[in-house]
């Protein structure tokens, strides 16, 4: 009854006409795609990535690292799988073509550590080691990948990006936060390289 009222002229008694237009499509079956269920979508965007990305997040705050972790993946489809099998799950994981890592960090001492390195080659290097973390869960045959780096979420820091063509480049967005109260102590010490990943995950 309501749809066909505002897709139909009505007229007022007592009033002038008014036409009331349907600007936006009624949502069909056909048209709704919902996303993926069962996971949590901030860790990331299929329930594998999820997995691994809160599991990096788990074992880099193990290491007083406190870094927010998302962990996209594609074809999103391939980590569709049980996360009750490890056959499966291995197998995935070889399926996936791009990653793309995002950290954000709120904690000082983490935005400090990674300021405290001595210019942007050594941030490259660390954002490498992140990076190299993922494809030690089992991303192995992905041939395009990037490393997005976030100082409280709302400040994009800098960007790792790789491909099996031209290998790594690395650039930064907020001139290292110079004359903010973010800047390194001095003789900080610069964030340590993540920890191998576990045997068993």
């Amino acid at each position: 009854m309501v749809a066909s009222a505002l897709g139909a002229t009505a007229t007022l008694i007592g009033c002038a006409q008014f036409t009331v237009v349907t600007t936006t499509p009624v949502p069909t079956a056909a048209t709704i795609v919902l996303p993926p269920l069962g996971f949590s979508h901030l860790y990331g965007n299929n329930a594998l990535a999820a997995h691994d990305g809160f599991q990096m997040e788990r074992q880099l705050f193990a290491q007083e690292i406190y870094w927010e972790v998302a962990i996209t993946v594609g074809p999103v489809s391939a980590g569709n799988v049980s996360l009750g099998d490890p056959a499966a799950m291995t197998a995935a994981r070889l399926a996936v073509t791009s990653v793309q890592l995002k950290v954000a960090a709120e904690d000082r001492g983490t935005i400090t550590g990674v300021l405290a390195y001595n210019g942007h080659a050594g941030q490259e290097s660390y954002a490498e080691a992140l990076l190299d973390h993922v494809r030690q869960i089992g991303y192995r045959n992905v041939t395009t990948a990037s490393v997005d780096v976030y100082f409280t979420e709302a400040d994009h820091h800098a960007t790792l990006t790789w491909t099996t063509q031209s290998g790594y480049s690395y650039a930064v967005f907020d001139g290292d936060l110079k004359g903010s109260s973010e800047v390194p102590d001095p003789g900080q010490t610069p964030l340590p390289d993540p920890l191998p990943v576990p045997a068993v995950h």
